[in-house]
């Protein structure tokens, strides 16, 4: 499991846990408040309380934290380079062309899955805020907003086919376009990944 570097560090989107035993989002000021919290209402809910919830909600939010947040993880370090004009073109021409083959998309498993593993890839450049300027809910618009994978703020374009990664992990593999380049061993777009 995931270890934050400083429980005392207020991280992105805050100290916030989904709980779906309780049906409903818990935040907090602090880690320890938010452990607190959640073990709280389970308990006035009569639902269980493992022994283990605070290690489990820390892995939980590590999953969506930049690398610098989490014990261990080596911080990618993005050496290519993207115009958001470029990667705004190319993910429109893969929208229009998945509209038009019947959009189709993976499970939101298989999603959340694509998405742990880009966030951490030194092919996924940052572009910026994309909800400061709404990209990423016109691309949600596409998508659905349901669809929300939790690691949309970490995620930029693809240096590879160079397209939003918050819209390729929700996309068939048939759907996504070809590269010129081989793609490196990791990535869930080779045989073998996560590609269903």
């Amino acid at each position: 499991m995931e270890r934050l570097r400083d429980k005392c560090e207020h991280p992105p989107g805050g100290w916030v846990w989904r709980d779906d035993l309780l049906g409903k989002v818990v935040i907090s000021k602090t880690f320890d408040g938010l452990i607190d919290m959640v073990k709280r209402q389970r308990a006035s809910n009569r639902l269980d309380i493992p022994s283990d919830l605070a290690q489990i909600i820390e892995h939980e939010i590590c999953r969506r934290l930049p690398d610098r947040f989490v014990k261990g993880r080596k911080e990618a370090m993005t050496q290519e380079m993207l115009s958001r004009h470029e990667v705004d073109r190319a993910t429109d021409v893969l929208l229009q062309s998945w509209v038009r083959n019947g959009r189709r998309l993976v499970s939101e498993e298989v999603a959340r899955v694509r998405s742990d593993v880009c966030q951490h890839c030194p092919h996924n450049v940052k572009l910026g805020c994309l909800s400061c300027r709404g990209i990423d809910r016109y691309l949600l618009n596409w998508v659905g907003h349901n669809r929300r994978t939790g690691y949309e703020d970490l995620l930029g374009g693809c240096a590879y086919d160079r397209c939003y990664i918050m819209v390729t992990v929700h996309l068939h593999l048939t759907e996504l376009p070809t590269t010129a380049r081989s793609l490196p061993p990791e990535c869930w777009r080779n045989a073998g990944g996560v590609s269903t």
